[in-house]
């Protein structure tokens, strides 16, 4: 009898031991280890050069409400991509490293898996991950959707417009209850080729325009094309169309957000990876250049950099530089990672929480870098400190670069070449030479992309080269 009350009675205790423990574990995963950062939604907005925007140019009158939007953020007046195109610049943007560091030149390239893409990072600390892109750099094939718990790609590979990405992103909300949640949309608009919907077109071309100069040179127009000074308008119009139609479908997304209450507790980002030329500069080959992805010119490296923040009570104005790099520690800093484990990771930007709240930047120089076989065998970088930016261009022959050539320019004057320099003149500012040969250094690790390999293609491989061709990164 005794027995069986004890047998009894360890059963009890064994019981209530386990519902206290079930309760315990229960309240840990809900209370303690629940993430309690905001939402953020990261939107990248391909070739998207800053001065198209009003906020960045008062001549400017195509969005307005990204302008308003503006408004009620930080907007980042100074801010420069780490690189002129998409395959250099995304991996830099999603891992806070430098190009020469993730190594991604050409789509048979894929990001190592040993770089933390910042969907890996804030999935680690619970939050839900969500991504969309429509550029065929961006996709599952070369490891840029690492730690997304959803990813839609353009598999197709079609003309995505910019109002399909955002309802993809709605239906997903409407599925799901992700709280917190991070959302990166990558949309195409207002990439080449510059075909904004007929609405848009009628705002902005004439009839004639219309008739006579929308054209494949015109919509697509590619480094070294020769364009009269009438399509050259055009091609900018057309752009401007395609810039004109974002803004529109962003103002929807946000009337959206704010419909669900989301705008109290989501910080949104608003940036792009690189900008886009119309013919302004000209290449270290001296020819004019359209587009992006051939030069380090302002008009391919100056980007917007508007971050909304709940608690923020309308504009902030900041005038320091800023960077593709600076993304992810940003966003991590405000998603309430802790400060110790941001410092150990391996990042090259800076939070710029900091530099919101008023405090100076401490970085003087910034790197910027053009590795590709797109378009030639050169190698470029840039140092930029203050007013000036130092440029070097190197020549890939066979297993090395040769000697650089220096470019220098000064930024206050519209980016004026004040000269052209070998590598030995006395004349380059020796604090920019040194920073630059030493950032240089590393790059030097870097072999430069070989070009396609010859093979037979898949049938998705064929889509994928179809798509690029269209977009104007193979010729």
């Amino acid at each position: 009898m005794l027995s069986k009350y004890l047998r009894i009675h360890r059963t009890a205790i064994a019981a209530i031991l386990f519902l206290v423990v079930f309760k315990l574990c229960i309240f840990t995963d809900s209370t303690i280890n629940a993430p309690k950062g905001p939402n953020v939604i990261l939107l990248i907005v391909d070739a998207l050069r800053a001065d198209s925007l009003g906020c960045y140019n008062k001549d400017s009158h195509n969005t307005p409400n990204i302008d308003k939007f503006a408004q009620e953020a930080v907007l980042f007046k100074n801010v420069i991509a780490q690189s002129p195109g998409t395959i250099n610049s995304a991996p830099s943007i999603f891992c806070s490293v430098y190009p020469y560091e993730h190594g991604y030149f050409n789509y048979r390239c894929f990001v190592p898996r040993k770089l933390d893409t910042i969907a890996e990072l804030l999935k680690n600390e619970g939050y839900r991950t969500f991504g969309v892109s429509t550029n065929p750099h961006v996709t599952k094939k070369n490891r840029l959707t690492q730690g997304f718990d959803v990813f839609i790609e353009d598999l197709v590979w079609k003309n995505t417009d910019c109002d399909e990405v955002n309802r993809t992103f709605i239906k997903w909300l409407d599925n799901n209850n992700p709280n917190p949640f991070f959302a990166m949309l990558w949309y195409i608009d207002p990439h080449t080729p510059y075909e904004p919907p007929p609405g848009y077109i009628n705002k902005f071309l004439s009839q004639k325009e219309q008739r006579e100069l929308i054209l494949d040179k015109t919509k697509s127009p590619q480094p070294y094309i020769e364009a009269s000074p009438e399509e050259r308008e055009v091609s900018k119009k057309l752009y401007a169309a395609e810039v004109n139609f974002f803004d529109t479908e962003f103002a929807k997304l946000i009337d959206n957000l704010k419909q669900r209450g989301l705008m109290k507790n989501t910080i949104i980002i608003l940036t792009a990876d690189h900008g886009e030329s119309f013919w302004e500069k000209k290449d270290p080959l001296g020819k004019e250049v359209v587009g992006h992805g051939s030069s380090l010119c302002e008009e391919q490296l100056r980007i917007p950099l508007i971050i909304y923040l709940p608690s923020q009570q309308g504009q902030k104005v900041v005038p320091e530089k800023a960077q593709h790099i600076d993304i992810v520690p940003t966003i991590l800093e405000y998603a309430g990672v802790g400060r110790g484990f941001i410092d150990n990771l391996p990042l090259r930007g800076d939070s710029l929480k900091g530099v919101i709240n008023g405090e100076r930047l401490k970085r003087q120089y910034f790197f910027s870098q053009l590795v590709t076989d797109q378009y030639g065998p050169y190698c470029m970088e840039c140092v930029q400190a203050g007013n000036f930016k130092l440029t070097s261009v190197r020549q890939y022959k066979d297993v090395r670069y040769t000697p650089s050539k220096f470019l220098l320019f000064d930024l206050s004057l519209h980016e004026t070449e004040i000269d052209v320099l070998d590598e030995s003149s006395a004349l380059i500012p020796a604090d920019l030479k040194r920073q630059l040969l030493n950032w240089e250094g590393s790059v030097e690790r870097t072999k430069f992309p070989t070009g396609l390999i010859d093979h037979k293609y898949t049938n998705e491989e064929n889509r994928l080269m179809k798509r690029l061709k269209s977009l104007g990164y193979l010729r």
